[in-house]
């Protein structure tokens, strides 16, 4: 596996303790009180020990209740990380391989798949969104019934069109953690849910966590809200349970930060291997992945860049409770934070707030820039076409432009310097290693990155450009 910061140089790891953690208390607790959020919850940890979790603010406008951090929240998508790390163990087992197909494990059809003699969809492409599968369909969200996933899968399955070959893009779906979860309980004859709890959950201590709602979670959940932040939201009895059901107390997801921090490795035990948790970490089944980049959606698990430093980590979201945890191996801290309102512009400038906290006082290392021809930088420039869609609607556009000795994405008049790192690779001037790739792929050319999957268009080939037919 290729690393991504931890092969970068380190400085002196910054100082968090009791008293940073206070003040960062206290600022996430004045953005919620200006944008009247009831409550939220702040968990930080290091590899071996816990900073601290509180809560601030209060569970519901009803209850007035102080958040702490043995009360249940639902974290959403969040789920998926724990729904990888289940099949992580399957494999590891020999019970499941991810690079089996899914009609191999079922025998069935449960989407349509133009591609299915030469490109069969696999397990690994289910869990990092490439199988080329758009996001669930009206019908689908729309379900309000706790429905086991056969029988869940039997709605509106002719909804479920691949939109491109398996293995070439990431686009984000729900659906493809239902799918597979459903694969290997046609292959092994387990409950997934039941295999989830026994292989995941009790290993790291987290045993009250559930994807089902029962007494005792109905009991300690804090209420959730909508927009508005007043308006209450009754529980999602979301159609595919394995992409984002899990119910969980906000305090547990200490050993999960701790054991992802570790590599696998939890209170001197090796509960997961090191190599599993870098599986989770690096995706492997796009183009970019085929051409060296190492940066994207992994197993449940997707790299981001904050202040010059790569975290790792999931959001989600859970109709009234909005979640993330990230962490960065740079500073050697994770973090778990939630809100209950659907106020993704709040939980965004919490985390930039918490992020920034964790890396202060560490200086960034950049991969140096590998200079490059004019003219093979000229070769890339061009109007590109958005090819993904997670929902549909109309594709959106970039221009590749050549100025100055340098080259650059235009998008909506905004342009970013692209710096080359060589293979075609590139990273923008924040980031500290390659998350964008310029690839040819039967005879089209492909800029795949943190911002979509894009094609040039045809009309706009130049001349040198890379030869049909290199992949």
């Amino acid at each position: 596996m290729v690393c991504l910061a931890s092969c970068l140089p380190l400085s002196a790891k910054p100082s968090f303790d009791s008293a940073a953690f206070d003040q960062l208390l206290s600022e996430l607790d004045r953005i919620r009180q200006r944008e009247s959020i009831a409550g939220g919850a702040l968990l930080v940890t290091g590899v071996d020990k816990l900073i601290d979790v509180r809560g601030f603010g209060i569970d519901s406008w009803t209850q007035k209740q102080t958040v702490t951090p043995d009360r249940y929240i639902r974290v959403g998508s969040v789920t998926k990380s724990f729904t990888a790390l289940a099949f992580l163990r399957l494999e590891l087992d020999d019970e499941l391989k991810l690079d089996q197909s899914f009609a191999g494990l079922t025998g069935e059809r449960r989407f349509i798949n133009p591609w299915l003699k030469t490109h069969p969809v696999t397990v690994a492409q289910l869990l990092e969104h490439t199988a080329g599968l758009a996001d669930m369909s009206r019908v689908e969200w729309e379900n309000r019934q706790a429905l086991p996933l056969d029988e869940a899968l039997r709605l509106d399955p002719e909804s479920r069109l691949l939109r491109w070959p398996p293995g070439l893009h990431s686009s984000y779906t729900n659906s493809g953690a239902g799918l597979a979860a459903y694969a290997m309980e046609v292959a092994t004859n387990r409950d997934f849910e039941a295999y989830l709890a026994e292989q995941v959950f009790e290993p790291l201590g987290m045993v009250s966590a559930t994807l089902q709602p029962t007494r005792q979670v109905m009991a300690g959940l804090i209420a959730g809200y909508d927009r508005d932040g007043k308006t209450p939201l009754p529980y999602w009895h979301m159609l595919y349970r394995p992409f984002g059901a899990m119910n969980a107390r906000i305090q547990d997801m200490a050993p999960f930060l701790q054991m992802m921090l570790g590599q696998g490795r939890l209170d001197g035990k090796q509960v997961f291997p090191a190599g599993s948790i870098a599986r989770m970490e690096v995706p492997v089944s796009t183009l970019a992945a085929r051409h060296g980049v190492s940066f994207g959606y992994g197993l449940g698990n997707y790299a981001y860049v904050r202040n010059g430093f790569v975290f790792h980590g999931h959001g989600g979201d859970a109709d009234g409770y909005l979640s993330h945890y990230g962490y960065s191996r740079d500073a050697g801290l994770g973090y778990f934070l939630v809100i209950n309102a659907f106020r993704n512009d709040v939980l965004r400038e919490m985390r930039a707030a918490v992020e920034s906290a964790l890396v202060k006082g560490l200086k960034p290392s950049f991969a140096p820039g590998v200079p490059q021809p004019e003219a093979e930088l000229r070769r890339l420039t061009g109007k590109y076409r958005e090819v993904t869609r997670r929902f549909g609607g109309m594709p959106g556009g970039l221009n590749v432009e050549y100025a100055d000795g340098r080259l650059y994405l235009n998008r909506s008049g905004r342009r970013q310097h692209m710096i080359p790192l060589g293979s075609g690779q590139f990273r923008r001037r924040f980031e500290p290693v390659a998350t964008t790739v310029f690839a040819a792929h039967q005879g089209e050319l492909y800029l795949q990155g943190p911002f979509g999957n894009f094609r040039r268009e045809r009309g706009d080939q130049k001349p040198g450009s890379p030869k049909p037919g290199s992949e």
